[in-house]
């Protein structure tokens, strides 16, 4: 039984000999950091040069917890870093899968306009869309089928994704049908 005074010495001795200094037992990752939301550490940690898209041992990012988590300053501050918005985790879920299960609307409103993929699956083969219903969240869900009915982002003309100058056309449905044509086309292949 150690007395009074001894005691915290042996705990310090303790400490050195498994060889754990101070400084070890105070570092923490960028996701640690991110999923407790401390917006200041984050920043810090990204100017000292941390990889935004490094994840744990699961391949879940700082940018997953902070969706998860609702942290939008975070999830901003991270793809401004170069977070990659459909980099999935061990179970395929995205950052955007996470806020939409958890009903972070804010969050998934700033990752559909960044570009986040809405039709990325889990290796479930769930959408971000079918966490949001299963969970309640109707806003999510509203979001994210205004999101698929948005066309895809334009490319003007110039250097394309096959390196030469090529032409964008507009494909639009013939008039014969109806203006609730694409939502029941969307409802069909399931993102409604």
């Amino acid at each position: 039984m150690t007395s009074r005074r001894t005691g915290p010495i042996v705990a310090l001795v303790a400490v050195f000999i498994l060889g754990l200094a101070p400084a070890a037992l105070a570092a923490a990752s960028l996701w640690d950091v991110a999923r407790d939301g401390d917006l200041a550490e984050v920043q810090r940690m990204l100017a000292a040069g941390a990889d935004p898209n490094e994840g744990n041992d699961d391949g879940v990012t700082a940018l997953h917890f902070a969706a998860a988590e609702g942290y939008l300053e975070i999830v901003r501050v991270l793809h401004e870093a170069g977070a990659d918005l459909d980099l999935a985790e061990y179970d395929g879920d995205t950052a955007l899968v996470n806020a939409s299960e958890f009903g972070h609307v804010e969050v998934v409103k700033y990752l559909v306009d960044e570009g986040a993929d809405i039709k990325l699956e889990s290796s479930r083969g769930d959408l971000a869309i079918k966490h949001a219903r299963r969970r309640g969240h109707s806003d999510v869900v509203k979001v994210l089928r205004a999101a698929a009915r948005r066309p895809p982002p334009r490319q003007d003309a110039g250097a394309g994704q096959f390196g030469a100058r090529t032409r964008v056309y507009e494909i639009k449905a013939p008039k014969k049908y109806k203006p609730g044509y694409a939502n029941r086309v969307a409802a069909v292949i399931g993102i409604n």
